[in-house]
């Protein structure tokens, strides 16, 4: 589940990521190529506020050798971390984007609903379609 944070700070790291930080202190990684997608490179200033949807992604470890760190299981090590997924420059530009995605939600279960209607199918056959479709 993606949650929408308000950045409130960050800086760039070695490799051109960046580590972004919102009003609680939790640290977001944020890729190299989102923050050029929005004309922030490590030789600009990063305007902040910043506004962004947020998620939890599995990644794998590696070592000093960048060789795949694995676990007494020979299974290799696994770590969640909090990463940007999508970056928006002030507050209406994420709030139009929820907007829009949550239209686009509703109007494709109209269209669904009206065409299974017009079909004849039964509530229970159109509220099964409308989950299996949505989910």
């Amino acid at each position: 589940m993606n949650k929408k944070v308000e950045i409130l700070s960050g800086n760039f790291t070695t490799a051109g990521n960046y580590s972004a930080y919102d009003d609680e202190g939790t640290r977001y990684f944020v890729p190299k190529r989102l923050m050029e997608a929005h004309g922030w490179t490590t030789d600009t200033e990063v305007k902040t506020p910043f506004f962004a949807k947020a998620g939890t992604r599995t990644i794998g470890q590696l070592d000093a050798d960048n060789q795949v760190v694995v676990g007494s299981d020979g299974r290799p090590v696994t770590v969640d971390r909090e990463q940007i997924l999508s970056i928006f420059k002030t507050r209406e530009e994420l709030i139009l984007a929820c907007v829009n995605k949550a239209s686009l939600e509703i109007e494709i279960a109209s269209a669904i609903s009206a065409k299974a209607t017009t079909a004849g199918l039964t509530q229970t056959q159109l509220d099964a379609l409308l989950h299996a479709s949505i989910v």
